[in-house]
């Protein structure tokens, strides 16, 4: 009498389970560890001091060439090396300096800070590549965690299962092999409890590699709610037909033209590239100029043996007898490197606009399935466990008929979950090839705490 009152009581607690929203927990935040990532990653950290190097380099290439000292005896008497009889013997202190072209200084400084605004784009391009990996390792504990949930709440509804087989095994009213199927799948979900621990370890240890800690210091993940309803959220008619793909992704995402045109003006390796450019055609600039010879000057101050000292003066013109092989070479070399900086420019562009349209398209797809498995499939497999239920009962049903509804819904919730992570993760790769974040992945601050950050787009 007791058994089924006590397996419709688990099975209203599973079902309220399953339907009571998850509590979002305030102690771990993607985007406290996005911000963590930026100030830890060694990657990064690698990047600014790249850029830090090329920031010390634009002083360097404005300045002028270091001037030359030089000393030394002249006119010394041999072979006895009097230097106390009369003659033209005399001690010479000489200063020399190198003058460059007019305005190559400033060119070269140019092109430099060209360079060290590209590095700056290059820091943010790694940040997009380690944040869109932490990400990635987020959303898999996350699911690692719902999985687990879900695979406990499953292990204990067949346990409560395998005691009423058992209660009914004992007045004869089932065969034995019920509770024997049902032992069975309790030990199958113990197997899948240990192998998702190894997948749960492995994001942590990702996570915490990116944030330079130890790999297994705890992380309680959460799922962004602003990306869940993004991922469920319909799209309008047409939602599982190629009208998706023309659709979209509905209001919370830009439309593919959008987030393609945005890369252009955010993708920080674009911006690099076009930084690239910039110091190439100062570079080309330099050449041109430097087909002008460089100009020298120099004083000498020589004090003599019993006699007046005397003071020199000079100037001295570089000769470009060897135009032809040097200065014209370097100008065509120069121009050469500035058409192949434009075409992977446009290479580059053409690049990031498929990974777009290649990602977006992904999204799409597996929203789809999202959607196609929270209207459809999952409300489907809930009304057949509770039909299965009220029909094994009654006596109309097999034990085995019982497990197998209640094994469909199980793996269509995993799979949810599953897709849901998969959503986020794809999602942050989307973000990384526009380069921007679009804010639904739980980390709605900018790409970099830098105060130069974009300063020149």
């Amino acid at each position: 009498m007791l058994a089924p009152i006590r397996r419709d009581l688990a099975f209203v607690v599973w079902v309220v389970v399953l339907l009571v929203p998850r509590p979002v927990s305030a102690q771990e935040s993607l985007a406290d560890l996005v911000a963590l990532a930026r100030e830890r990653s060694p990657e990064i950290q690698a990047a600014r001091s790249a850029a830090a190097a090329f920031e010390a380099r634009v002083p360097q290439a404005g300045a002028l060439p270091d001037p030359t000292l030089s000393a030394g005896l002249m006119s010394v008497p041999v072979p006895d090396f009097d230097l106390s009889a009369e003659g033209m013997t005399m001690f010479s202190l000489q200063v020399s300096q190198r003058i460059p072209v007019r305005g190559s200084r400033g060119i070269r400084e140019d092109a430099a800070r060209a360079l060290h605004q590209a590095a700056l784009h290059e820091v943010e391009e790694t940040e997009l590549e380690v944040v869109a990996r932490l990400k990635a390792a987020y959303h898999e504990l996350a699911f690692a965690h719902e999985a687990e949930r879900i695979l406990q709440r499953n292990r204990a509804l067949l346990e409560d299962l395998a005691g009423v087989a058992r209660g009914r095994l004992a007045v004869g009213a089932v065969p034995q092999q019920d509770v024997l199927r049902a032992q069975t799948e309790v030990t199958r979900l113990d197997e899948q409890l240990a192998a998702l621990e190894d997948r749960r370890t492995g994001a942590l240890t990702e996570i915490n590699r990116i944030l330079n800690r130890d790999p297994l210091e705890p992380v309680t993940p959460e799922y962004p709610e602003d990306l869940r309803r993004a991922a469920t959220a319909g799209p309008g008619p047409g939602a599982f037909t190629a009208a998706a793909l023309e659709g979209g992704l509905g209001p919370d995402l830009p439309s593919l033209e959008e987030l393609q045109a945005e890369a252009l003006e955010s993708r920080p390796e674009l911006l690099a590239q076009m930084r690239r450019i910039e110091a190439v055609g100062h570079q080309r600039d330099l050449a041109v100029r430097e087909r002008r010879p460089d100009l020298g000057w120099m004083v000498a101050y020589s004090p003599r043996i019993g006699r007046r000292d005397m003071v020199s003066f000079g100037i001295s013109v570089d000769l470009p007898l060897f135009r032809g092989r040097k200065q014209d070479q370097a100008v065509a070399e120069a121009g050469a490197l500035l058409d192949e900086s434009e075409l992977r420019r446009e290479e580059l562009m053409a690049a990031v606009s498929s990974e777009i349209a290649r990602r977006y398209s992904a999204l799409i797809r597996t929203r789809e399935r999202i959607l196609l498995l929270t209207e459809g499939v999952i409300p489907q497999a809930l009304a057949t466990v509770e039909s299965a239920t009220g029909a094994y009962q009654a006596g109309r049903m097999e034990f085995s008929g019982l497990l197998e509804a209640h094994a469909t819904l199980f793996r269509n919730e995993i799979e949810l979950e599953r897709l849901l992570a998969d959503f986020g993760s794809e999602l942050a790769q989307l973000e990384a090839a526009v380069g921007t974040d679009l804010g639904l992945s739980g980390s709605k601050e900018g790409t970099s705490n830098d105060p130069n950050h974009r300063r020149d787009r």
